[in-house]
């Protein structure tokens, strides 16, 4: 006859320590259910709840869900762990949504945006260098009149006059529809980023939670963390 403590019979752990008296043929005698798992008390040096009746020696083992710590090992030997988990903090959400103004930049990660400014950076050089191959003028009068187009062209505006030149229509076109697929891409996403409800969460960490002093904390009483 093996004496045992918990509060899990009907549950998981009561369905396996009920298949191991079938397999291993034994019985059970249940000495006593506990609602919580133990407290150590410092004043009389003593254990409370499924802890304390191992401890006291009134129950060989004890099935539960309880958390091993470095402190209770001390004290009794644990099983190999059925279940891993890991310690969450848990507070109602916010009812507010807010959209910031960064969010209108991020739609876009930062490659994308580097990849935009490069390209737009990088353009009217091109554009004039290939016009300077036929043409005269001054160098650096043609790179800022090609900035101005490229410019205006991703801000959806047409040029004033559209080259003759086959290489250049061809560059121009290509630039044109880089710059409808950019600023397609924008929209969709922008749409979506302000459509969906975004949670201003007020702390992120630990640290923020302590430091913001406006949250009550409860946890299991008995437990680990309590």
């Amino acid at each position: 006859m093996t004496k045992f403590a918990g509060n899990y019979v009907a549950s998981m752990y009561g369905k396996i320590l009920e298949e191991l008296t079938y397999s291993l043929n034994f019985t059970l005698k249940i000495v006593s259910q506990m609602s919580e798992h133990g407290l150590w008390d410092e004043q009389n040096q003593a254990w409370s709840g499924v802890m304390g009746e191992i401890v006291a020696g009134r129950a060989d083992f004890a099935i539960a869900d309880m958390s091993m710590t470095s402190f209770r090992v001390r004290f009794v030997d644990f099983t190999l762990p059925f279940i891993i988990s890991r310690n969450t903090l848990y507070f109602k959400e916010p009812g507010i949504c807010g959209v910031k103004w960064l969010g209108y930049f991020q739609t876009f990660n930062s490659c994308t945006w580097a990849t935009i400014v490069t390209l737009i950076a990088i353009a009217p050089l091109l554009l004039s260098y290939m016009k300077t191959i036929r043409e005269s003028g001054s160098m650096m009068e043609l790179i800022s009149e090609n900035f101005i187009c490229i410019w205006g062209i991703f801000c959806q505006q047409a040029l004033i006059e559209f080259p003759r030149r086959t290489s250049l229509r061809i560059a121009y076109l290509t630039i044109f529809l880089t710059a409808v697929l950019v600023a397609a891409h924008y929209s969709a996403a922008l749409v979506c980023f302000l459509t969906a409800c975004t949670r201003v969460l007020p702390f992120q960490t630990i640290e923020e939670f302590v430091d913001a002093g406006t949250y009550k904390l409860i946890v299991l009483r008995g437990s680990a963390d309590y």
